[in-house]
This record gives structure tokens, sequence and C-alpha cells, in this order.
């Protein structure tokens, strides 16, 4: 609960000390592949120019923490994997993003298009892993970009701090947090 009151203060802040003009966000659903693994999301502007929420499901590896993995019962263990022997697992998340230069970028002669800019983000993901590894909740505070390649197509990229927590052994643990990911634009509205 406190870093989503610390997310909460980081938006405000940013909002009163960069406004934005320019061109608005847009409503737009997409299919996507990257390190996650694949999903469909959908991307709701909350502000003209400033704040969005995606919502994205799909399909891509396991999540794995606490002292069950891999019979290492002795040991604890924290990580992300696909393609493992446990196969992949169904994942369900939420961002929520406060884009920071979309006017400055505008300025610069840049492309704005496609929800493109730099942003802040907070995420929270469930992940329905394999039955041996238990459920996991992965949040996530990061700093990211979407870049448009052509009208259609976006790359998207992030960094930050994660927090992973195993939801059937009430075990947890921080992990630096990277993200990549090409997306194909279905539909802008």
């Amino acid at each position: 609960m406190k870093i989503f009151k610390v997310y909460l203060m980081l938006l405000f802040v940013s909002n009163a000390l960069f406004s934005q003009q320019g061109d608005d966000l847009k409503n737009q659903i997409k299919a996507g592949i990257g390190f996650q693994g694949l999903d469909i999301s959908a991307e709701f502007p909350l502000t003209s120019n400033r704040f969005l929420v995606e919502a994205s499901a799909g399909i891509g590896g396991v999540y794995y923490s606490g002292s069950n993995y891999t019979g290492y019962s002795q040991r604890e263990f924290t990580g992300y994997e696909l393609g493992t022997e446990y196969g992949t697992s169904f994942f369900g998340k939420v961002d929520a993003r406060c884009y920071l230069n979309r006017d400055k970028r505008e300025r610069k002669g840049k492309k704005t298009y496609s929800n493109s800019g730099s942003y802040i983000g907070l995420s929270s993901k469930y992940n329905q892993n394999h039955e041996s590894l238990g459920k996991t909740m992965v949040y996530e505070l990061y700093f990211g970009q979407h870049v448009p390649i052509g009208k259609k197509f976006l790359f998207s990229y992030f960094g930050g701090f994660g927090h992973m927590q195993n939801m059937d052994q009430d075990y947890g643990a921080a992990f630096p947090s990277v993200g990549v990911k090409f997306s194909y634009i279905f539909l802008k509205f």
C-alpha cells in the first residue's frame, strides 16, 4: 500500500510540474510479444495527454519464488523463466502510466501518435503458474518509453524495480525489473 501512495504522489507532483500540450492520448487495442510472452492489451487514457491505463491478458513464462523450485527445498529462489519444464502460464496485468514529455517531443518534431513518449509507470500482474510453483503477484515501478515504428507498430521498453509475491507460500522478494515489447496496433479510437 505504501508503494501505491508514493506512486500517486509522484503522479500529482509530475502533473503539477510538467504541463502537457499537443497530440492527445488515444484508446487503442494491440497485440504484443516480449519478455513477458504474448498478450492482447487495451490502452485507455484517463486524461487527454498525461495519464493512461493499460489492461492486458496473455500467456507467458512462469514466476517462481519460495523454497519449492526444482527440488531445492532448503534454499530460496526467485526468478522468471519462459519455456521451462513447467511450461507457460496465463497472466492478467494492469499498468498505470504518467507521460512526461509528449509536448517536448512534439516541439522537436518527433512522433507523438500511438501514445508514444517517456513515462513513469506502475503495474500489477497476476500469474497463474504451474500448481507446484504457486500463484504469483508482481508489482513494478518503472521508467519506460513507447517508440512508434510506422503507424501500426510500437516498440516499448522499461526498467525499474519490482516485487514478486508468491501467494501460496506467503513469500516475496524484490528484483530489478526490465522489459521489451513489440506491438501491433489493431484499433485506435
